[in-house]
């Protein structure tokens, strides 16, 4: 198994096989994680391990891509949103908070 770790998130590839199969997965799964400071528990940052071989390279180059089309499309729908749309968010959400204080103990 390989992962590369970008700022505070990982991946951690998984691949199960069964006997079955001849050797190919019959299941490739990815979880993504986030790093946690054990005393803040504020995110933090991660060690960056290097892709060695070719198949870890072509993998991490997969994966990167993945990462900036999501980075694109958190962009492009955040400056889609007019401003009105904006404003009338934040208000539901700071209402929501200031309920949610007078409700709690």
């Amino acid at each position: 198994m390989s992962a590369w770790y970008i700022t505070q998130a990982g991946l951690l590839p998984l691949l199960l096989t069964q006997e079955h199969c001849k050797g190919e997965p019959s299941l490739v799964a990815l979880f993504t994680f986030v790093a946690r400071h054990p005393l803040t528990k504020k995110s933090t940052q991660l060690n960056a391990l290097k892709p060695q071989t070719a198949e870890e390279k072509q993998q991490f180059e997969e994966r990167q891509a993945v990462a900036d089309a999501r980075k694109a499309a958190r962009n492009v729908s955040a400056s889609a949103q007019p401003e009105g749309e904006r404003l009338l968010q934040k208000d539901q959400l700071m209402l929501a908070a200031q309920v949610q204080r007078e409700i709690s103990p």
